[in-house]
């Protein structure tokens, strides 16, 4: 089951402006974003069974009056019958009063105004009588918890926890926690590069009412627990690392806690990545690999070398277009006006020496000499020159180029220099990839299209510059995990090398108590 994020209506989206939940103090989204505006974004999730019947406990939110008999829901398409028992209604104050009175000592929740409303619609009776499916959300919300990303979710896990909070109080408090965890998992494919990032916290918001009713229908039919299934990770890494983190939380060790908070916070890194990936190119960042899948075949492992933590290489989905063959190297202004500047405004000889040449503009091929030039008045902020670099051996593309929409001009590239991929550090780059087998990534891409390996090492030869498209525009992901379960069973980490993994460090101290929800 996925998630239906689309606004039921415009009236349910005026009504959900004046339902905002009561905030604990967040910070504001952070200014730096390690992504790619123009990459392909993972869509919003959508309900596959097609539309679904309105829960009789959606009339609060939707504004409508309570129902004091409401007629049995019939699923769409399936024939089955919900009959929840019939709420006797009550006024939004009666439904604020009730809330109130029902809460544990000094906590105001999130969702205060949205959860009076579903209460009162259900005559306050209890959400969570469902023992399975309240340990599985408890359970995924202590992940998330200690993921650290978001502080609320450490609140709501220290409240479950505490012996005091029992009855209709605790089951306030779980379901308050549930619509903030619905926000995030309805959301995390659009927003989870910002998200999953950062050091700064999301602001919490009332998720959709189409996933709320989803939510509520689970309730209705008491299969509650199936809809809490469908919330947690379904990449098949998901079952793997959750084995991995409940080992190190048994480990009382400082290093295997810190270590956990790592991998809780990497699990909720796997929901940005594809779930059943046929064929694709995968692009982990901070494991300097790449791999490509041909219908669900690992055909291809390399090492890559990626962007320096000043020029990171972004976070981001596209697909691949084409392959270049000799390709002709258009230096991007930034490194234009960084790189190359200097050297030449020291010696104007040195693009000529490494195959350069500059022209008059972006929009104009004229070649200019850079000898005529008066160097000395030309700075970063009015560098008028594009600068081009030809095919060849010593070309910094290499002799190979895959190219993918991207506002930032990230690709794909060979490189002259191989001998920088025996380092174990890589992230040496301006922010593309370079690959290390290029080669027979290029020979395994056009394949498809005809090309053999003759014909590819004929035109390479001939050093003329040939585009290439390929059969099928391939999915590509440069994604950043810094602990994963590789292929022998074992679980890696990487070093973090962008310092996104801070978040991991706050999440650790909920350790204990989060402990108490995981089995």
């Amino acid at each position: 089951m996925k998630l239906n994020s689309r606004r039921i209506s415009a009236l349910s989206w005026c009504i959900a402006l004046g339902l905002a939940p009561l905030f604990t103090a967040q910070a504001d989204e952070p200014e730096v974003i390690p992504s790619d505006s123009s990459a392909v974004v993972a869509p919003a999730p959508t309900d596959t069974q097609g539309s679904l019947p309105m829960s009789p406990a959606m009339n609060g939110l939707l504004g409508r009056a309570p129902l004091s008999a409401p007629a049995p829901v019939t699923s769409g398409g399936t024939g089955s019958v919900v009959t929840p028992a019939a709420p006797a209604g009550m006024t939004v104050q009666q439904g604020r009063d009730q809330l109130q009175s029902r809460l544990p000592a000094g906590y105001t929740p999130v969702y205060f105004n949205g959860l009076a409303a579903l209460y009162g619609a259900r005559n306050m009776e209890a959400m969570w009588e469902d023992r399975e499916a309240m340990r599985r959300f408890e359970q995924q919300l202590a992940e998330a918890a200690i993921a650290g990303f978001q502080p609320q979710f450490a609140t709501w896990v220290k409240l479950l926890t505490d012996s005091s909070v029992s009855g209709m109080g605790r089951d306030i408090v779980l379901s308050d926690a549930m619509l903030g965890y619905l926000d995030y998992v309805s959301n995390v494919g659009r927003q989870g590069n910002h998200w999953l990032y950062s050091s700064s916290p999301y602001t919490l918001e009332l998720p959709a009412l189409s996933v709320i009713n989803q939510w509520q229908l689970g309730i209705d039919r008491h299969n509650v627990a199936k809809f809490i299934d469908s919330l947690a990770p379904q990449n098949p890494q998901y079952p793997k690392m959750h084995a991995t983190l409940l080992q190190l939380m048994r480990d009382s060790r400082a290093s295997s806690q810190q270590r956990a908070a790592l991998v809780a916070l990497n699990i909720q890194r796997l929901r940005l990545l594809p779930d059943n990936l046929s064929t694709g190119i995968m692009v982990n960042i901070p494991d300097f690999s790449l791999k490509y899948y041909l219908n669900g075949d690992e055909m291809l492992a390399s090492r890559v070398i990626v962007g320096r933590p000043e020029r990171k290489t972004p976070l981001m989905s596209s697909a691949l277009s084409n392959v270049v063959l000799n390709p002709p190297w258009n230096v991007p202004p930034t490194l234009a006006r960084k790189d190359l500047l200097p050297k030449v405004r020291r010696d104007p000889g040195y693009l000529e020496r490494h195959g350069f040449t500059m022209m008059r503009g972006w929009g104009s091929s004229e070649p200019v000499n850079p000898r005529q030039v008066n160097w000395s008045g030309i700075t970063e902020s009015n560098l008028p020159y594009r600068f081009q670099q030809k095919p060849g051996p010593t070309n910094s593309l290499g002799r190979y180029k895959f190219n993918m929409p991207s506002t930032d001009a990230i690709y794909l590239h060979d490189t002259p220099n191989h001998n920088l991929f025996q380092k174990d550090v890589r992230a040496l780059s301006s922010g593309c990839v370079r690959v290390n087998k290029a080669s027979e990534l290029a020979s395994m891409l056009l394949r498809d299209v005809g090309w053999d390996n003759a014909r590819v090492s004929s035109a390479v030869k001939a050093g003329n510059t040939r585009y290439v498209n390929v059969s099928n525009h391939i999915p590509v992901n440069l994604y950043y995990l810094t602990a994963f379960v590789g292929d022998d069973g074992q679980t890696q980490f990487r070093t973090d090398i962008y310092n996104y993994d801070s978040v991991a460090r706050s999440g650790a101290q909920i350790l204990p108590k989060a402990e108490q929800l995981i089995r």
